[in-house]
This record gives C-alpha cells, sequence and structure tokens, in this order.
C-alpha cells in the first residue's frame, strides 16, 4: 500500500504509466495580483506570521466523549488520517477572521506559496481496464471522432437526449449501440484514435466492468479519449485549457479540474470562503504534485481525489446563504489559480495531505504511518481553537471493545497490556505499544497509529486508550498452593514521558497505572469532515458492547466493485494452488473499508459451472490472495464491503488452473 495521498487514506491502486507532462507558462493563465499572497514573491517558508484578524490555531481545551462502558474504551478525535490540513480546522479558521494563506501557513509550515505552470490538459480516468461507458446527452448532441476515418465510415452524431454505450469490439474496434442495445455504428482500429467531443454537453456518464458500475458523473468538459489493451476498454477525461464562448473567457485546465472537486461542502461558501480558498491550493498542489511525479492521469475517486464533475458545478451556482450571497467554490478556485505549495529549499511541489479533521491535534506522519521518514512541513499541531469555530461533528469520540476483541483484531490471542504517549508529544512516534500473547508466548509489539485505526475501525489515528482490570477468577473447588509468577509487562523507557501505560497484574492483584511524569495539555483532535463507524470485521463472532454512535456523512456510500481483477495458475508441485490479485478504493465517501469477499467459481473444462463458493471476509488492506483449492479450473470474482453495504461483484477473471 501505500503512497500516501491527500485524501483521508491511500489506498491501493495501480501507478499510470509515468511519462511527464510537460507544460510550459503559456499554458497557464495566472490570475495573480500583486500583493494578493503577502508571502508569494519571495517564495518565504509558509510558516509565516497571522494576519491581524487571525487568533493562534490552539490554546483551548476540547472536552472528551461519553466513554462505553466496556472493557477497553479507545477515545480520540478527529476523522480520517490527522495529518496535514484539516479541512474543518481551515472552516473554523476562517469563521475567526483568518485567510487562506494564514491557514496553509499554518498546517503547512516551512512550505512557499508559489505559482506554477500546470499542464494545458487534465486526463481523468472514467473508466479503466473495463467493458463499456454509456453517455446520455442531455443539453446538446455529442460528436463522435475516429482519426483517420473516411466519409461513411466515421461514427455518427449523437443526438440530444439520446443514450448510447461505446464499447470494445472485434479487432481492436469500437462499436456504438442505442439504449435498447442495437448496434448503431462499429469501426476504427487499435491505432485510431477514438473518441466524444463534449464540447460543453451536459452528459451522464456510467462506466462498467462487465456489469458492475465502475464510475457514475455528470460532465461537460471537454472530451472522451477510448483505448483498448489487455485489461479491457480504458476511457479518460480530457479537460483542456481554452476559450469558453458562455463565458466570454479563458479557463485553464487545472482551473476546470478544480471546479468539480467535491473534497468541501458547498455549503462552506460565503464565511468560510477562505477555508475554500485553503482547499483550492491544496487540490491544485496535490494533483500537480502528481503529475509533476508522472502520473499523468489522474484517478476522479479517493484513489487521488474525489472528482464530482458537472454535478458539483450545478451545487456551486445554485447555493445561496441565508442572506442570498453566493460565494462560490469556483470563485475560490479562480481566486488562487496558479497558486501552490512547494518545498522552500528545493522549489519541489509538494503532496499535500489534506484531512476531515483534526479534532484538536494533528499527528506527526511517523506515529500514523510508521517508519523514520521526517516531512518537515507536516507537524504535530494544536489546532484546538480552530476546530472548536467550526461544524466538526467528529470533535471527540469514544468506541468500546472486549478484551477479546481486541486482542483478535490486533493478532494476539490475549492482551495484557496497551501503551501510548500523549498526543503532541515526541513519545507518540513509537505508536502504540501492546503487550499479550501470541501461541503461548509473551510478546510486545509497536503498532502504527493508522494500524491500530483499520484494524479496529477508529475514526481516526489520535485517540487515548483504557483498558480495565482483568476479570478475577473463579474460585477453585480445592484450593491449592502454587505460586504464581505474573508475566513481566514492559516499562516505560526513559524520554517515554507523557504516556499512560495500563498493565493487567496478576489475577489475585490489582492493576496499576503508571502516571505520566509530565502532562502535555490535552487538546481534543477535531475531526473534519467524513463522519465514521466502526468497521465490522469477520473473524470473530463480537460480543456488543456499548458504542458511541454517530451518523454516517452526508456522501458515505457503499463501494464500488473492485476492478483490474488479475488471477494465476499455481505451479505443479507448489503449494500455492492459486493466486488472485486486484485494486480498489480504501474509503467510500469517508467510510473506511471493511474488507473483501472473494467468490470462487469453480467450472468444467468447457467453461460450464460447477460450483460457486465464498471466502471469509478478507481485511481492508487486502489486494491479493491465495487460497489452496482442489484441483480443477476456476475464475474469480471480488465485492467490497463496508459498513454502509456491499459493492456489486467484480468482473470474472481469466480462468486459472489449481494444481
Amino acid at each position: 500500500m501505500p503512497a500516501r495521498m491527500s485524501l483521508v487514506h491511500t489506498p491501493s491502486t495501480p501507478t499510470p504509466p509515468r511519462h511527464r507532462v510537460v507544460a510550459t507558462a503559456a499554458s497557464l493563465t495566472l490570475a495573480l495580483c500583486a500583493g494578493l499572497v503577502p508571502w508569494l514573491a519571495s517564495a518565504a517558508p509558509a510558516a509565516a506570521a497571522l494576519s491581524g484578524a487571525c487568533p493562534s490555531p490552539g490554546g483551548v481545551s476540547i472536552a472528551e466523549a461519553s466513554a462505553p462502558d466496556a472493557e477497553v474504551v479507545f477515545s480520540g478525535h478527529g476523522y480520517g488520517h490527522s495529518l496535514g490540513m484539516s479541512q474543518y480546522g481551515a472552516q473554523g479558521a476562517a469563521r475567526l477572521g483568518c485567510l487562506y494563506t494564514d491557514i496553509v501557513g499554518t498546517y503547512f509550515p516551512g512550505a512557499a506559496l508559489v505559482s506554477k505552470p500546470s499542464p494545458s490538459q487534465m486526463l481523468l480516468w472514467m473508466l479503466k481496464g473495463g467493458t463499456s461507458v454509456r453517455l446520455n446527452a442531455k443539453t446538446g448532441p455529442i460528436a463522435w471522432t475516429l482519426a483517420g476515418c473516411s466519409e461513411g465510415s466515421c461514427p455518427p452524431v449523437q443526438p440530444m437526449g439520446a443514450t448510447w454505450t461505446a464499447r470494445a469490439a472485434a479487432a481492436g474496434s469500437y462499436q456504438l449501440l442505442d439504449a435498447a442495445g442495437a448496434q448503431l455504428w462499429q469501426g476504427g482500429s487499435s491505432t485510431q484514435a477514438f473518441g466524444a467531443n463534449l464540447a460543453g454537453t451536459v452528459t451522464a456518464l456510467d462506466s462498467y466492468q462487465g456489469s458492475s458500475l465502475y464510475l457514475n458523473r455528470t460532465v461537460r468538459w471537454d472530451t472522451l479519449q477510448f483505448s483498448q489493451g489487455s485489461d479491457g476498454l480504458s476511457a479518460k477525461l480530457v479537460l483542456t485549457s481554452g476559450f469558453i464562448p458562455e463565458w466570454n473567457a479563458t479557463a485553464i485546465a487545472m482551473d476546470k479540474y478544480l471546479w468539480g472537486l467535491a473534497e468541501v461542502p458547498i455549503s462552506w461558501t460565503n464565511a468560510s470562503h477562505e477555508a475554500l480558498k485553503a482547499q483550492a491550493v491544496a487540490g491544485r498542489t496535490y494533483a500537480l504534485n502528481k503529475i509533476y511525479s508522472g502520473t499523468t492521469t489522474l484517478y476522479a475517486t479517493t484513489s487521488h481525489q474525489y472528482y464530482g464533475g458537472y454535478a458539483r458545478e450545478v451545487d456551486d451556482i445554485s447555493y445561496r446563504s441565508t442572506a442570498g450571497l453566493n460565494l462560490r467554490w469556483a470563485d475560490a478556485v479562480r481566486a488562487t489559480s496558479g497558486q501552490v505549495l512547494t518545498n522552500a529549499s528545493t522549489g519541489a511541489v509538494l503532496p499535500t495531505f489534506f484531512t476531515s479533521s483534526h479534532g484538536g491535534a494533528s499527528e506527526d506522519e511517523r506515529y500514523v504511518w510508521g517508519g523514520t521518514t521526517d516531512l518537515p512541513y507536516i507537524s504535530m499541531l494544536d489546532d484546538s481553537r480552530w476546530d472548536a469555530a467550526s461544524a466538526n461533528s467528529y470533535r471527540s469520540w469514544a468506541r468500546g471493545y472486549t478484551r477479546a476483541e481486541v486482542a483478535t483484531k490486533l493478532g494476539f490471542d490475549t492482551i495484557t497490556a496497551l501503551t501510548i504517549a500523549e498526543p503532541l508529544t515526541a513519545a507518540r512516534l513509537a505508536g502504540l505499544s501492546v503487550t499479550g500473547t501470541i501461541s503461548g508466548v509473551v510478546t510486545t509489539k509497536q503498532l502504527s497509529g493508522d494500524t491500530v485505526r483499520i484494524k479496529l475501525g477508529l475514526p481516526s489515528p489520535g485517540f487515548r486508550v483504557k483498558l480495565a482490570a482483568a476479570p478475577a477468577p473463579a474460585p477453585s473447588p480445592t484450593p491449592t498452593a502454587t505460586s504464581t509468577t505474573p508475566t513481566a509487562t514492559p516499562t516505560p523507557s526513559a524520554g517515554s514521558t507523557g504516556s499512560t501505560t495500563l498493565i493487567l497484574a496478576p489475577k489475585s492483584s490489582t492493576p496499576t497505572t503508571s502516571v505520566p511524569t509530565t502532562s502535555v495539555p490535552t487538546t481534543s483532535v477535531p475531526t473534519t469532515s467524513v463522519p465514521t463507524t466502526s468497521v465490522p470485521t469477520t473473524s470473530v463472532p463480537t460480543t456488543s458492547v456499548p458504542t458511541t454512535t454517530l451518523p454516517l456523512p452526508p456522501q458515505a456510500r457503499a463501494p464500488y466493485a473492485p476492478r483490474n481483477i488479475r488471477a494465476w495458475s499455481g505451479r505443479a508441485g507448489g503449494t500455492r494452488t492459486a493466486r488472485l490479485s486486484w485494486t480498489a478504493e480504501s474509503f467510500s465517501g469517508g467510510v473506511p473499508m471493511a474488507g473483501f469477499y472473494v467468490r470462487v467459481i469453480r467450472t468444467s473444462t468447457k467453461g460450464e459451472q460447477l460450483s460457486v463458493t465464498s471466502s471469509p471476509l478478507l481485511p481492508p488492506t487486502a489486494r491479493s490472495w491465495e487460497p489452496i483449492l482442489t484441483p480443477g479450473t476456476y475464475r474469480f470474482q471480488v465485492r467490497a464491503a463496508n459498513s454502509v453495504g456491499r459493492s456489486a461483484l467484480s468482473v470474472r477473471s481469466v480462468t486459472v488452473i489449481a494444481r
């Protein structure tokens, strides 16, 4: 997994071919006025002094959520990965009078806000490795195009109101079908460019991998490009810099892309307009970092950034505050056009992380993801004041579990101690220390914050933990004088000041709690956007434990079907009889993935279906599976699941032989 991304979590997705997009200054129209960004011209570090009306981000107390009555309680703040810019923190800062330069300068200390050229085109996957794309021409005709076609062999024009489907046909050609499935046209080859010129026509687009929906969007800019490969049909939406007659204005491709970006609610216009500008800078920077790093085509999902397309533009235009004002998202994009965050020393465009909320304290990437790499522009930050001024519904939360549940989900048979340092302390970089038994052996593991978040289904890695005493043993009918030697548990090392260690004593004693020698102000970590629910897992039946239940976010949805299904036959004499891999999103409308089911279809040598079975729920991080199967021929399908529901089944894999 995981490349680190700006959206709540980075899903495991294939990297498109690494061809750098070359752009020149001529391809970019910058709307930067003198004095617009106080620290822009000199590329000074973003940690500039706050403007006069902007208060410091932290320093206020945030209440804890009510703890459920449970053996193990994880209480925390915020929603998402807890790194970089908090979207709700930005909202609160804007409400308090901060400028967008204050916001990005605070959340990305040491970065420089500069203007950079963008590519003259932005490419977005509408389908990758699928079977068909269905287009409904809502406001005008769609001109289908085929490079080098002659009269009589060119594709027809799709009339307004008609619904047509494009799909791959024999020998690299393409087909256009009407709404009833009748063929309207077939032609072209793998060497001819085939596409659809939208030219501003509002178009409903549905793409498919087999019978499973891959993507559903409404778009109008600018063209669709189709291609065929070993994985099937692919389609890219191409946004191009150019003149827009209806607006009598020129728009650059990057801004067209950002107009459709749906990362914060439309209702955040007006009083939160500076927050929208901060989001526009972060979104632009993230996209440009991807492009400069060689990713020529971006995903239109949370695999990269969520591109809502024309639906986002419609919401933006129609929104009005109670006072009738309309400071729009598109205005925020235009006001910051061309502005990105870079490394002040090297000039490299940063991979700007942003998340729904911190709930009062952000985290260090070494705690969240583990490892030793220190990103200087990502740091622990008290943003409690800003979060308290926002509408964050995930400011504080608590989750309860049985001792057995936590042990199973963290890979232990039993647990005897859980230790984690307080937020905003250096000792927290060590992560959560878990001591318990595995196959009868006393074991201690250090787990990163994000690992714990995923395994337990927590809203964020910004948590503390409390472990209740072990239950007293049942009295023995014939007491014997046997001595019990307590299992040694780790003692906080020097330098772990500010940590809370909860140790289970031998059953005949009382548990003890080590008290932190220094206390760091507790700042509840505000969350920013997507409400969450505990992610269900499958392995061990769980006992019902009271938890604090919060509503699902408005954008919550069941997952899309996994894609890029690949399968390999086992080697003769090998212990692994077959292997399967896939790609999938990690979050669906802000809701984390619960896991995957694999449908195993046994077939005859003629391809007839003999039997169908299903795997148990595989972990949410799984992107491959290696089952032991009875010798024979098989095909596979994968289904994703989260707390909202299950996806459709993926397309079937190729037939493989299990030996």
